[in-house]
């Protein structure tokens, strides 16, 4: 009886699915939280830096040692570049166990979509480096991969769009408190990651 009404939401959820990439692994956001977790931690004890106060006793508007933005800018790459591969071989074995083209135009739009930001944060950063405002560096990287999620999720899983919401608001905060940026970069990269990347896997992997 129901049958024509049942058709047309299948039709309209089949359209949908085409236009958005839906083969984000749940699995790739917990391993990308735990590799942004053990980066932080790794910096933290070569400097041996108190996370609740982490430039003393180089202040926010000091230049902090050349060795340690070395060291930090090759972390970071190291765990950008590890959170990438294998985030992208994740998606690529959905994308195949889901029938789907991993780069279909979808897949484009995501990609550009959440670059955007991301380059624009990333010059942005620069230029806190620049002018020595190191203690705004951590938020402003939440605030502006917040924003990136919010750009790029009208082409994915809208649960995407909340945990962006969520990202942006912690860099927020950690504008005005910048002495709380690394707790809230690890409670952001980290610990989100995990929890909505266990919240992706059971709401859409396991069925996979």
């Amino acid at each position: 009886m129901n049958k024509p009404a049942e058709d047309i939401r299948e039709i309209r959820k089949i359209m949908e699915n085409s236009a958005r990439f839906i083969s984000l692994s749940g699995t790739s956001g917990i391993f990308v939280g735990l590799t942004a977790i053990v980066g932080l931690t790794v910096l933290l004890f070569r400097f041996d830096i108190d996370l609740l106060n982490p430039f003393e006793p180089y202040y926010m508007d000091s230049e902090l040692p050349l060795e340690f933005i070395r060291f930090a800018f090759a972390d970071a790459l190291i765990v950008l570049t590890i959170s990438l591969g294998v985030a992208i071989a994740l998606t690529v074995n959905r994308s195949r166990k889901l029938g789907r083209k991993t780069w279909d135009k979808s897949a484009r739009r995501l990609v550009i979509n959440l670059f955007l930001p991301l380059v624009i944060g990333g010059f942005f950063c620069l230029a806190l480096m620049f002018h020595h405002k190191t203690g705004m560096i951590a938020p402003a990287t939440l605030v502006f991969y917040g924003l990136a999620l919010l750009h790029a999720s009208k082409y994915s899983l809208e649960d995407i769009r909340v945990m962006g919401l969520i990202q942006s608001t912690l860099g927020i905060i950690g504008l005005f408190r910048p002495q709380l940026g690394l707790v809230l970069w690890a409670l952001g990269f980290g610990i989100l990651h995990i929890v909505y990347g266990m919240i992706m896997y059971y709401k859409y992997d396991r069925g996979a």
